[in-house]
């Protein structure tokens, strides 16, 4: 586990309660970006290193597979109101702005009287609607403001116009990126005298205008031992977590890394002593014990693993898989086709499993390409000429033991599809796809589903 130093932003709007509450300073900060390896405010070790050096010697301390670390997270201080802004998606950032896009949870750690943030707009609009009113200055009338109390939290997706008004400090959890279209700054003026530059013509290009449907997806409460937890959000790209800490909780960072910060409270990490504004960073596949009385949020990768299995008459073949397609490691073992299909099942799951205890993770779901003919939608080989089964419950022989969805298909559909995601089939929707081994197969994907039946 690793306390880490933030890096400390002043802007006009910036307050003095990360100073006086959080221990970050003197003075006016406005933001200070607590975990971070992005080139515009990188965090450091206690040791002076930055987090990215760290990560660049230890490439498996994010996810299994290696790569980056896909978050930021920043204490914000709104003593004024930021101006009116929007975050572009990934695919128009890595075209236009050579960076990630910008999707963000905003946690409230304070909020004063009255308090509150614009998210999203109150109703549809229009374009032309929308341009007239940043031109009037009346852009927040098209607004939904929502009142804020400590322990809210909402989920600000990418091309939501939005802004945080004075009198909320924040914790910000988002994609690793610095990329932010200012759409309306009420004519403020920065230390120079100058208004600050706005972004209306690329901010159009990727505002939702319509209505704000809230999508964060929180979750309530439940116990856990040494308090209470709560999921915030959940997606693809990060997940959040709130623990109410009452005792002593542990646990294992899998299948990523975690990182902690403490925004209430105080207590101990891994017997380090801890106070509300730090933030800590724990390594994929290390454990960690937190203690005392504090509210902790909890980031992670919400990345996801598959377990892929290729029944074949010599060697079953097993290998776990990314959500990208990405084989990560692989194994295999004789099939031994005369012996009865649970052990065979057995052996896949147990295969499954040491590949998951090398690897760190855990796989969410199991396919498995069977030679013959396969009913699929109960996962049962009907038969399967070179292994001599008939009517076999493969997938659920198979879930039985690894405790997770399992499915199965013929192994040349399987291979089609596997194309179709991953290969040379991925710019196309229909796909026509011969296999060549000791026998000829194939498999058709239409429209992007896989056609199977007569």
């Amino acid at each position: 586990m690793l306390r880490l130093l933030p890096e400390k932003k002043e802007y006009l709007w910036g307050g003095e309660k990360l100073s006086s509450r959080f221990h970050k300073g003197e003075g006016r900060i406005a933001e200070t970006w607590e975990l971070s390896v992005h080139q515009d405010g990188e965090s450091h070790l206690e040791s002076g290193e930055t987090l990215s050096s760290y990560l660049a010697r230890n490439p498996r301390a994010v996810l299994a597979e290696g790569g980056e670390l896909p978050i930021l997270i920043k204490f914000i201080d709104a003593a004024l109101d930021l101006s009116v802004q929007v975050h572009p998606s990934d695919e128009y950032a890595r075209a236009v702005e050579h960076d990630n896009g910008k999707t963000e949870l905003w946690y409230v750690v304070e909020a004063e009287e009255g308090a509150g943030i614009y998210c999203g707009f109150n109703r549809d609009v229009s374009r032309e609607e929308f341009v007239k009113s940043v031109k009037r200055g009346t852009v927040t009338e098209l607004l939904n403001f929502i009142p804020v109390r400590a322990g809210d939290a909402y989920l600000v997706r990418a091309g939501t116009v939005h802004a945080i008004c004075k009198g909320c400090l924040i914790c910000e959890i988002q994609q690793s990126s610095n990329v932010t279209y200012r759409i309306y700054d009420y004519k403020r003026k920065d230390k120079d005298g100058n208004e600050r530059p706005l972004h209306l013509a690329r901010a159009l290009d990727v505002i939702n205008f319509s209505a704000f449907r809230d999508t964060t997806g929180r979750k309530d409460l439940v116990p856990v031992k040494g308090g209470r937890m709560r999921v915030l959000t959940e997606l693809p790209l990060f997940r959040v977590r709130e623990l109410t800490l009452k005792g002593a909780f542990t646990e294992k960072a899998s299948p990523s890394f975690v990182a902690l910060t403490v925004v209430k409270g105080e207590g101990k990490a891994d017997g380090k002593e801890f106070c509300a504004g730090d933030t800590f960073f724990v390594s994929r596949g290390e454990a960690f014990t937190l203690e005392g009385e504090a509210t902790v949020l909890l980031a992670d990768s919400n990345k996801k693993y598959y377990a892929g299995i290729d029944l074949g008459g010599t060697f079953v073949k097993c290998g776990i898989v990314s959500e990208e397609g990405k084989i990560l490691k692989k194994a295999q073992f004789p099939t031994g086709r005369e012996r009865p299909y649970t052990e065979i099942a057995a052996d896949m799951a147990k295969c499954v499993k040491e590949l998951e205890e090398e690897l760190g993770v855990r796989v969410c779901a199991a396919g498995v390409g069977s030679p013959g003919t396969v009913d699929s939608e109960h996962g049962v080989i009907i038969y399967a000429n070179n292994i001599q089964w008939k009517n076999v419950p493969l997938a659920k022989a198979v879930e039985e033991e690894l405790h997770v969805p399992v499915f199965s298909t013929n192994d040349a559909n399987a291979a089609a599809l596997g194309e179709y995601f991953s290969g040379g089939g991925a710019d196309f929707q229909d796909m026509l796809f011969i296999t060549l081994g000791t026998g000829v197969g194939g498999g058709v994907v239409l429209g992007g589903k896989l056609f199977e039946g007569n």
